[in-house]
Formats: C-alpha cells, structure tokens, sequence
C-alpha cells in the first residue's frame, strides 16, 4: 500500500510568523496525487503526530550546522523528530523523500543510517 503524508511540522519553525505563513492547501495536493499510486493520504494533525512533546535531540554532528541549518538552529532536529513520529505512527516498509532539498535529504538518510 502506498501511503502519502502531508503534514507542516512546527518542530521545524525557529519563527512562529513563519508557520503560520507556509502554504498549505491540501486539496490541491489530494488533486496532485490522484495520478500517482498513492492509495492513502494521511494528513494527522499536531495533536496525533506530537501527542507529548518531543524533547530528542539529533546529533548530526557538523551536518546541521552548515548551510540552512547556520541560519535555521533546531530546523533539521525537527525533521528528524517528525520524521521519527511519521514511521512510528504508519510504520513503512519503504520510505521515499523528495530530493529538492539536498540538506534535509542528507538528514534525513543520515537519521535512518542510525
């Protein structure tokens, strides 16, 4: 089966004007994927994917600190804590991520590597 998720992760945000500013239009992605082999869409909220908080702390090493991550401090922790939250909660066989953001991409290969 072939799960897709949308989800604005406000782990990711150091500015609270910037989530609140990011676009989200969920029936223009559903419309998006309907020619795609995405048989499910799971859009959970907050409150399902973060029901505690989430205080880990991802050690990347000189990885996050670099590039988007100098300017953004705790960006790429959120993605690795949302990341996290998403398998634990659908639980994928595979897992596939898009590659227009060669930094977070290599985050996140690198948190699965552990």
């Amino acid at each position: 089966m072939v799960v897709v998720s949308i989800f604005v992760n406000p782990t990711q945000f150091n500015n609270p004007a910037d989530l609140e500013r990011y676009p989200r239009d969920i029936q223009k992605d559903a419309d998006m994927l309907s020619e795609t082999p995405c048989e499910l869409l799971f859009v959970p909220t907050v409150k399902e994917v973060y029901p505690e908080p989430d205080n880990r702390v991802f050690d990347f090493g000189p990885l996050d600190k670099v590039m988007e991550g100098h300017y953004r401090p705790g960006h790429f922790n959120g993605v690795a804590q949302v990341v996290s939250r998403l398998f634990d909660l659908v639980k994928p066989d595979k897992a596939f991520f898009g590659e227009k953001d060669f930094q977070q991409l290599a985050i996140v290969r690198a948190w699965c590597d552990n």
